[in-house]
């Protein structure tokens, strides 16, 4: 099983960046891909809430992942599972700690490769890990800026 953590610290407090990285509308202009994410359940956000990610392609939208939020603590954490194309069943979240006025943003996640881990996984982590650090990086960057 990979198993992969980033984290990066972001100057503002935890509630400023939970309210930022929950509203689903911010996700296209810091995820890598520039998928939007669209809560297609009913309901508010929360365990069960099923998300997916969506991004243009050719003039079409590709739908390349559905999320199912199975942790939910405002403010604090948000942990998934996912169906991903090539890659498989994933697990994985985000936890906000506060640290002073600042806030420490972590993801981490867990993929299942079974035989192919031997084969993929050394490069499959290089690449996650430094997708998920630009994306890190995006939020830190979009959330600092903010007035």
């Amino acid at each position: 099983m990979l198993r992969i953590a980033v984290n990066t610290p972001i100057n503002r407090p935890a509630q400023e960046v939970w309210d930022f990285f929950i509203d689903l509308a911010n996700s296209s202009h810091w995820t890598r891909s520039g998928s939007e994410l669209r809560q297609i359940s009913a309901g508010p956000l929360g365990v069960g809430a099923r998300i997916s990610s969506v991004r243009p392609m050719f003039g079409r939208e590709i739908k390349s992942q559905t999320i199912v939020v199975t942790q939910y603590e405002p403010g604090q954490l948000l942990a998934y599972t996912a169906d991903v194309p090539l890659l498989g069943h994933t697990t994985g979240g985000f936890t906000f700690e506060s640290i002073g006025g600042s806030t420490r943003l972590s993801r981490w996640g867990e993929l299942e490769l079974g035989r192919a881990e031997g084969l993929f996984g050394p490069t499959l982590t290089r690449v996650l890990r430094g997708g998920w650090g630009t994306e890190m990086s995006n939020l830190k960057r979009l959330i600092e800026a903010r007035s």
